[in-house]
């Protein structure tokens, strides 16, 4: 990949391998490309834990993942103690580490996450990617780092950092140090209100007759369906025909807001199709009553019914919750990884 940010291509490869001498090659960049490498890895790390943690930092989960990392890399266990739970407690990050400490114990966080999510390491290149983009609006570009010569072929070891020796969270933060700007905290705040943004964005569509509603996320996963008065009347054709036509119109609302929200955050979204494509996993509802297809990016390109008393005694809600439930399953399989 192109360094957009000096050292993006290192810290790809790091993800996905967990070299050592990936981890440590920014320290060959010149000094003052460091800031811009910095602040890479600080948003990387912030995306990949708000992921993990969906956002929510409960102290338990922290701590866990705290012992997993420290009895892999006893030696640092005190620095991705302390990276972590200011996560937890909204605290600074860099208080009582200095710089080297600070980017050893994310980079230690950032490479077992990546462990537990496969897709995070198929994926390296596009998160740096797109971390760098968020470092973009912030601040200008910076001059690409100079091509870095080939490593011979057996690189001699280079020292690692020295082991912390890091005082619980009382303690007085290091002097002398050179220190994360405050542009960093201003990239977490706004890599925050992108996911909460995303999060919240929800985009619904109804059939001309408002007789089927479907309510879709941003990433095209059904969130809601709901069949309404009247489709009663309807045989399971024009059933069918409702769904298509509510999904079809929730899935224009959702193009229209993707796009706006990609422009406001300056992202670049390689993976949205612009017409449906054939159906690639079909799935059976639980109950029998119908066939649900999706496209490979889970949009839904088929109902069919396969009984003739759709509704029964308990109605329509049940209905539209089985279907729902088919639908859900079909996009799960669609999102899978081809093992």
């Amino acid at each position: 990949m192109t360094d957009a940010v000096p050292g993006a291509s290192s810290l790809a490869s790091y993800i996905r391998t967990g070299s050592r001498a990936d981890r440590t090659a920014y320290r060959d960049l010149p000094a003052e490309q460091h800031a811009a490498y910095y602040g890479l890895v600080n948003t990387v790390f912030s995306v990949m834990v708000s992921h993990h943690f969906g956002g929510e930092f409960i102290k338990d989960d922290v701590d866990r993942l705290i012992r997993r990392i420290a009895a892999r890399h006893p030696d640092y266990g005190g620095g991705v103690k302390r990276v972590l739970r200011t996560v937890l407690e909204n605290a600074d990050r860099r208080s009582g580490m200095n710089q080297q400490q600070l980017r050893t114990a994310q980079h230690l966080v950032i490479r077992e996450l990546a462990k537990l999510y496969p897709q995070a390491k198929a994926n390296a290149e596009q998160i740096v990617a797109e971390s760098a983009t968020i470092i973009g609006l912030i601040e200008p570009p910076r001059p690409e780092a100079p091509q870095r010569p080939s490593a011979p072929a057996e690189p001699e070891p280079e020292a690692e950092p020295e082991p912390e020796t890091i005082p619980e969270f009382e303690g007085e933060a290091a002097t002398g140090e050179e220190v994360l700007s405050d542009e960093l905290a201003e990239l977490d705040r706004r890599y925050l209100e992108m996911r909460s943004e995303i999060a919240e964005s929800e985009f619904t569509g109804s059939d001309p007759d408002r007789h089927a509603s479907v309510a879709l996320d941003f990433a095209g996963d059904l969130r809601g369906l709901e069949l309404h008065a009247g489709i009663e009347r309807k045989d399971g054709r024009g059933v069918a025909e409702a769904i298509m036509c509510a999904w079809n119109v929730a899935e224009r609302e959702r193009a229209a807001g993707r796009e706006a929200t990609n422009r406001r955050f300056g992202i670049t979204d390689p993976q949205a199709p612009a017409v449906l494509e054939r159906t690639e996993i079909q799935v059976k509802s639980d109950s029998g009553a119908c066939r649900v297809g999706v496209d490979r990016n889970g949009r839904l390109s088929e109902v069919v019914f396969l009984e003739d008393d759709l509704f029964g005694p308990a109605g329509r809600d049940s209905l539209a919750t089985d279907v729902a439930g088919a639908v859900h399953s079909a996009q799960s399989s669609a999102a899978a990884p081809i093992s």
